[in-house]
C-alpha cells in the first residue's frame, strides 16, 4: 500500500474533488490543524509558463482577500516540489454541476 502524499509536509492529499482548465482540486486533510481542506493544484503543463504560475497566485492573493459566507476561505499557498498550491476550506454538500445535473438550480416558472 502506497503512503498518501503529503503537500508541504502538513497537507495529505486524497482523492480529486474536481479538475478545471488549469488545475484540479484534492480532497485533502491538514494534519498539523487536524481538519479536512481542499487543495488546489496547477497542471504540470502550466508550472513552466511564469505568466501562468502568476495568475494563479494573482488568484490566490485575490480569494484570500474575500470575505463572504458564499465564497471558500483560503488558508494558505506555496509551492511544492515544483508545483504551486492554494489550500482552501473543505465544503460538505454537493457541487454546482450536482445540482445542476439534478435540475435544482433552476427558478420556477
Amino acid at each position: 500500500m502506497q503512503a498518501p502524499e503529503v503537500l508541504g509536509g502538513r497537507y495529505q492529499l486524497r482523492g480529486v474533488l474536481g479538475r478545471g482548465g488549469m488545475a484540479e482540486v484534492r480532497d485533502g486533510w491538514d494534519i498539523r490543524l487536524d481538519r479536512p481542506v481542499a487543495v488546489k493544484l496547477l497542471y504540470p503543463v502550466f508550472t513552466r509558463q511564469p505568466e501562468d504560475r502568476m495568475r494563479f497566485e494573482v488568484e490566490a492573493r485575490a480569494a484570500a482577500a474575500l470575505n463572504h459566507p458564499h465564497i471558500v476561505s483560503v488558508h494558505d499557498s506555496g509551492e511544492h516540489a515544483g508545483t504551486p498550491y492554494i489550500v482552501m476550506e473543505r465544503l460538505s454538500g454537493q457541487t454546482l454541476a450536482d445540482m445542476i445535473a439534478t435540475d435544482r438550480c433552476r427558478r420556477p416558472g
